[in-house]
């Protein structure tokens, strides 16, 4: 679990492998000077998990949820 500044993640499941998976892969293309795929995914998920501590229940509007660009 980590703790950031309004929430808390609790990690449940495979997520340390899977996030582990990411960092290996990751950093086999950095070795290599080649970034790819696996360097996309981690960045766009390290943004996914900061964005869900700060706001874990985005709120809804009639029914729908609002996205802010």
């Amino acid at each position: 679990m980590q703790d950031y500044k309004r929430f808390k993640i609790v990690y449940a499941g495979n997520v340390a492998d899977f996030e582990e998976e990411i960092l290996y892969w990751a950093e086999q293309e950095v070795r290599r000077g080649k970034l790819g795929l696996w360097c996309e995914l981690a960045d766009n998920y390290a943004t996914q998990l900061t964005i869900i501590s700060i706001n874990p229940y985005p709120e809804e509007t009639n029914g729908m949820i609002e996205v802010e660009d």
